[in-house]
């Protein structure tokens, strides 16, 4: 403001104080608007009503509120389905806690779920959709009963769905919280609980779904449940301390550890046999059982049961495998001596089979060489170590320098041959000399299992009687 003289120029001042009282005015506004973001924000000691929290892109949380307005009635199954639009793939986890205040029924409690879901579009499908329910406690799951997802993959939904008994229309809350990663989209998680909805449907029967059902449990054990398993209690008895007595073998359905006693229908035995059923399904089973008194005592026994049809038992004891096999070797080893290579019953089978490849196939044989010995007025080679009885023997000589002789002999067994009874021991011997064959015969052999002796010629004053002479004989 300016003076003039004595006097003050109120125009200034009114400009100045109009722009103050603007100012102040944007500020009024500006918090007025911010007002609701501050309520609605995290404040410590502060409630906030917010329904959905958004914490990251790909974390968020959300409560839904069904009244008893909601529920279509009290005659018929409901279902309450949960609609998630993802719009694209997804691959996470969605966690629910249900929760029901006491109203037509009790039905206090609740449960919380686990959703694992791993949604691809074609030509994958779905990859993963199963839940895993962490506590829930009796009441609740009297009343309410808790389905596996529905997976869209066309058009991206997700629908988490939970029936409801027919009395029991309680109010009811919804915890959903979701992590997880979003594919072929831009939504966040935030998006997905924004836009999802619910919706509770009338099944217009009261017995859908299996209605009335057997309660739920955790799928996790508690204490309580090792406590259950560990006394025998009720459906666990077939994991108690004992084998469960049973009445007919045909009649086990459940996994367990069972026995029976004597003329037990269905039992591979008539004695008392202890066992283990093992159940795939109604139509798959396989039972494994142990006799361990009476007549068969410790003997191993197995049946299958396969599309509905039981099959037969069939003995499995390591025993009679023990003895198959011992009485098997016992046999082959047996077999193989008497082709001439010696084995024992206790041998390998690696040595067993060596031995089978030493056995000589069509006529035994044997070769050798040696030199003459003088027994008496003949000539005679010995040959011993043989595996078998020789019935016919050939011995040869060739270049004999100081006769120019070549000596050659044979023995036949009488049977060899020819139908007689005696033997023949032919030595011939050619003198190149004069070109002429000398033949003499007679029982000059000495035949024995494991060699033999056989006289060559007589002896004559000066004929060379060293060299090798070769033989060969045959069994």
């Amino acid at each position: 403001m300016t003076y003039k003289g004595n006097q003050i120029d109120y125009r200034n001042l009114n400009d100045n104080l109009k722009t103050k009282i603007d100012k102040a005015e944007g500020i009024e506004s500006q918090v007025q608007a911010l007002t609701p973001k501050v309520d609605n924000s995290w404040q410590k000691g502060v409630y906030n009503d917010t329904y959905i929290t958004n914490l990251g892109p790909i974390n968020a949380t959300k409560t839904i509120s069904i009244n008893q307005s909601d529920w279509k009635n009290t005659e018929n199954v409901e279902q309450l389905d949960i609609y998630l639009p993802i719009t694209g793939a997804f691959s996470g986890l969605i966690k629910a806690t249900y929760t029901s205040t006491w109203g037509n029924e009790e039905a206090n409690g609740g449960a919380e779920v686990v959703y694992e879901i791993g949604s691809f579009t074609e030509p994958y499908g779905t990859r993963l959709n199963k839940f895993t329910i962490t506590t829930a406690s009796e009441s609740f799951m009297r009343s309410y009963r808790i389905l596996n997802p529905y997976i869209d993959v066309a058009t991206g939904n997700i629908v988490l769905i939970l029936l409801k008994a027919p009395n029991a229309t309680n109010p009811f809350k919804v915890k959903l919280e979701i992590q997880g990663y979003f594919h072929n989209t831009t939504q966040t998680a935030f998006d997905v609980f924004k836009i999802g909805t619910f919706a509770t449907i009338d099944k217009g029967s009261p017995t859908f779904g299996g209605y009335p059902w057997t309660p739920q449990t955790s799928n996790i054990p508690t204490s309580a449940d090792f406590g259950k398993w560990n006394a025998g209690y009720d459906a666990y008895t077939r994991f108690q301390g004992n084998c469960v007595l049973v009445s007919d073998w045909n009649n086990i359905t459940q996994n367990g550890m069972y026995m029976s006693g004597e003329n037990t229908p269905n039992a591979p035995v008539t004695n008392w046999c202890m066992g283990i059923h093992t159940s795939h399904n109604d139509l798959w089973m396989v039972q494994k059982v142990i006799s361990f008194a009476g007549d068969g005592d410790n003997r191993e026994y197995e049946r299958r049961k396969q599309g509905g049809v039981w099959g037969a038992w069939v003995e499995t004891s390591p025993m009679k495998l023990f003895t198959s096999v011992s009485d098997g070797k016992t046999k082959v080893a047996s077999a193989i001596s008497d082709k001439g290579v010696y084995t024992s019953p206790i041998e390998t089978f690696d040595n067993m089979a060596k031995n089978i490849r030493l056995i000589q196939t069509g006529r035994k044989n044997a070769r050798g060489s040696g030199t003459l010995q003088r027994v008496g007025q003949h000539l005679r080679i010995v040959a011993t170590g043989l595996s078998f009885k020789p019935s016919i023997i050939l011995v040869s000589r060739t270049g004999i320098q100081e006769t120019n002789t070549m000596w050659k002999s044979m023995y036949a067994d009488g049977n060899a041959f020819m139908p007689i009874t005696t033997s023949i021991n032919m030595y011939t011997y050619y003198n190149s000399r004069d070109t002429s064959y000398n033949t003499v015969h007679g029982a000059l052999a000495y035949i024995s299992n494991s060699g033999f002796e056989m006289n060559i010629a007589s002896y004559v004053q000066g004929v060379d009687e060293t060299g090798t002479y070769s033989w060969i004989a045959f069994e």
